[in-house]
């Protein structure tokens, strides 16, 4: 009984909570329906309240630029760059004007002697001592062993056209017997011309130039004379230089290139100085002394020593190298109007002499050396157009850039000394000295033959076949 009491009563309460649940849930009220909202008018608004300027910021700290580091470069060159010569002063300022520009290279400078240059260069090599730079001449072979490459280094910091301006680049001189440009060919030259005093032409009756070897002679004669009446000739027709020192530019040479297109036989490099051509020439320069138109003690002169007694007066005519006209002018005791130049006589008459282009002066950087960056940058200095405008208008050298080949400087009547050689290089261009043959034995072995043949007062063929073997053999080198 009193489980079921208990289950009644709870079954009341459950029914007395559904009821209540139901009676408050009639009750509640309803849900609203929403109403569109409207939509509230623009409210006007204040204009935004001035703001104030941003705080100025420092400026970012400058980058500190790398301070180049200093280098010293070396040079070896036959000039002196305190010399008063034109070409030595251009030289000067064109290194003072490097100076300026680069002024953490320092360049130092030691002159040679031209004729020395080479062989001590190449002493130099061998020794771990060269120059960074060097200013080289003769024509050997085997040197591309020991200069760097420019194609792959100084060049590749030159545009094309600048490149392509210079005349000398690019050439069998600048490459020196291989593919690639070895050296800087600095001055076009046509070799030697003939400088001739025109005082002493007019007082003779002679008119220049000279055209032909015979008229060579002859005028050589006439303008040897004994001014001072003393028995003794004082001013002779002309100087030359076979002494131990000169170079391949004495009478013999260009004589002979006006009969033969080469000095030597391509194939074979064989020298061709015993043929039927050299005796030839060998008869003219002996003739020089025979008939009275060269001193015989001058047969002994080298180059240095033939130019300075022209400049005091001994010698009516002398050769000299196109490039030292400014600084044989400068040196005559003579008055400098009355310095002439002239090209060098042929046989026939029918064209002028030959010049001698080829191996002018190159500048060239020694391979091995640890400063050839510092080295390109001065090279490039020195091959640049403003040096080359200075070289012409100062130094007195045919233009090396074609950009200055019509430049009015050289239309000036008192530039003949630079429009000459430039003829004679379009008319009668001669290559001395191949850049396939070793040179260094040509002149001393010719001029040593010549010297004996002038003392003799004969030509001796057997003399210029032992010259002829000398030569040959210096091609085993």
């Amino acid at each position: 009984m009193a489980k079921r009491v208990v289950s009644e009563c709870r079954f009341k309460g459950l029914l007395v909570i559904l009821l209540l649940a139901t009676l408050l849930a009639g009750c509640a009220p309803a849900a609203p329906t929403p109403t569109a909202v409207p939509t509230p008018l623009p409210v006007p608004t204040s204009p935004p309240a001035p703001t104030s300027p941003p705080a100025p910021t420092s400026p970012p700290a400058p980058t500190a630029t790398p301070v180049p580091e200093e280098v010293t470069v070396t040079m070896w060159t036959w000039m002196n760059p305190e010399g008063q010569s034109p070409r030595e002063v251009v030289f000067k300022q064109i290194l003072d004007g490097f100076a300026e520009e680069y002024p953490y290279i320092t360049v130092e400078v030691t002159s040679v002697h031209w004729q020395e240059i080479d062989a001590k260069w190449r002493a130099s090599v061998e020794t771990d001592s060269a120059p960074d730079l060097v200013w080289l001449l003769a024509s050997v072979p085997d040197r591309w062993k020991f200069l760097v490459n420019l194609d792959e280094t100084v060049l590749t910091e030159m545009s094309k056209e600048d490149l392509d301006d210079i005349v000398t680049m690019n050439t069998d001189q600048s490459r020196i017997g291989t593919d690639a440009n070895l050296g800087f060919p600095i001055w076009p030259s046509v070799g030697s011309l003939l400088y001739y005093r025109k005082d002493l032409f007019a007082e003779a009756g002679i008119e220049a130039p000279l055209r032909t070897w015979d008229d060579f002679l002859e005028a050589g004669q006439a303008l040897s004379r004994d001014t001072d009446a003393d028995g003794d000739i004082d001013v002779w027709g002309y100087g030359d230089a076979f002494g131990e020192r000169a170079a391949i530019a004495t009478a013999f040479f260009y004589a002979l290139a006006d009969l033969q297109p080469s000095f030597y036989d391509k194939d074979s490099k064989t020298p061709l100085f015993d043929n039927e051509n050299a005796v030839k020439a060998a008869q003219l320069t002996v003739d020089l002394v025979n008939k009275g138109v060269m001193p015989r003690d001058a047969i002994a002169n080298d180059y240095e020593t033939m130019l300075e007694q022209f400049q005091r007066g001994r010698f009516a005519m002398v050769h000299g190298g196109s490039h030292r006209y400014g600084s044989i002018k400068a040196g005559v005791g003579f008055g400098e109007e009355n310095l002439g130049i002239m090209p060098w006589p042929t046989w026939d008459g029918d064209r002028v002499g030959p010049g001698f282009g080829g191996a002018g002066w190159t500048i060239g950087i020694t391979k091995g050396t640890e400063n050839v960056e510092a080295a390109g940058t001065l090279l490039r200095h020195i091959m640049s157009l403003e040096s080359s405008r200075l070289w012409m208008e100062v130094g007195g050298q045919v233009p090396n850039r074609r950009s200055l080949q019509n430049d009015p400087f050289l239309k000036k009547p008192e530039n003949h000394f630079l429009a000459l050689p430039a003829q004679i290089l379009s008319e009668h261009y001669y290559t001395s000295d191949p850049v396939w043959i070793n040179s260094a034995e040509t002149a001393p072995a010719i001029n040593e033959a010549l010297q004996q043949m002038m003392m003799d007062g004969k030509v001796d063929v057997a003399l210029l076949e032992a010259a002829n073997e000398r030569i040959k053999r210096a091609q085993e080198y």
